[in-house]
């Protein structure tokens, strides 16, 4: 089937996504850490400096541990990709990688600014989220 994952090309060959190395035990409650603890499901997914599964970047699983939280207020993992990312550094965040690299230190980092910021402005961290993805749209003229 056209667009499957033996089908789709990456750096000139078919790809499918595979771990490379095992994933902690703990990858079961994947979903209940996002919940509770976003830099250790963040951690589970990039254990140092490369991804637990391969083609499994942060820019995705980001968006896998919001979904996570079901819609709960209170839930802290938010999504960061290179949009957020670049209003982020458009507005001087300058130690934010640009290549999507991120280590879990700097996620949490953005997840303890954005509570902050949704403690200050009395507005879920989502919003903030959702608001800096479509600043970065407004701000490219689309």
């Amino acid at each position: 089937m056209s667009g499957s994952p033996a089908t789709v090309h990456r750096n000139g060959r078919a790809k499918e996504p595979r771990c490379d190395r095992p994933i902690p035990r703990s990858s079961p409650h994947l979903s209940f850490e996002a919940r509770r603890d976003p830099l250790a499901a963040y951690s589970l997914l990039r254990p140092g400096r490369r991804n637990a599964i391969r083609y499994l970047g942060p820019a995705f699983f980001t968006k896998f541990l919001y979904f996570a939280g079901g819609g709960d207020p209170h839930h802290r993992s938010l999504i960061l990709d290179s949009r957020v990312a670049s209003t982020l550094r458009t507005h001087g965040w300058d130690s934010l990688r640009a290549g999507g690299n991120r280590p879990a230190a700097t996620y949490s980092r953005y997840t303890e600014l954005i509570a902050r910021w949704s403690s200050e402005l009395g507005c879920r961290g989502d919003v903030i989220e959702m608001w800096l993805f479509d600043s970065r749209i407004a701000g490219a003229g689309h």
